[in-house]
């Protein structure tokens, strides 16, 4: 069964799904009439497990099962650049001034990686003790706090708990 990836832009009408390997943008058009141009990304062969828009949807990155690491410049929708990351992905954000793309992976680490230069190696942040499922980034430039949620010892009885980490990045 494929994952099914869906994010909205934070500043254009659009939506992006991604299903198995096939990345779908939909595009929302106005003028006399309503319209939604459909447009395919390329990312990898192997099937997308998370994407995500940064904070003002000029860029989207999303990850695959065969840890590539693709942004593209969502104006045009040309990409910008490709990276393979060390671990498989499980969640994707970028920084409030969207110099970095964070990566949370199976392992329970969270890397930093440049969106400008992409033969620029990451750097891990943080890690936790089991794999983390989603990541939400909160507070000002400069002061960010990123929030993640892992399945910790209760994962056998499918509790899951927070940790809060503050970040300086």
């Amino acid at each position: 069964m494929a994952l099914l990836c869906l994010q909205p832009s934070p500043s254009r009408d659009c939506i992006v799904v991604a299903c198995g390997e096939t990345v779908t943008v939909a595009e929302t058009t106005s003028g006399p009439e309503l319209s939604t141009v459909c447009r395919h990304l390329s990312i990898s062969r192997s099937p997308v497990v998370c994407l995500g828009f940064s904070p003002s949807g000029q860029l989207l990155a999303v990850c695959a099962d065969d840890k590539a690491l693709k942004i593209w410049r969502t104006q045009d929708w040309e990409p910008v650049g490709q990276r393979v990351i060390p671990k498989r992905a499980t969640a994707v954000q970028f920084t409030h001034d969207e110099q970095y793309v964070l990566v949370a992976d199976k392992t329970g680490e969270v890397a930093r990686y440049s969106t400008a230069d992409v033969s620029a190696p990451g750097s891990v942040l943080l890690g936790h003790s089991s794999i983390i499922v989603d990541m939400v980034r909160t507070g000002v430039e400069g002061q960010e706090e990123s929030l993640h949620s892992d399945r910790g010892r209760g994962a056998l009885n499918g509790i899951l708990h927070s940790v809060i980490m503050s970040l300086i990045i």
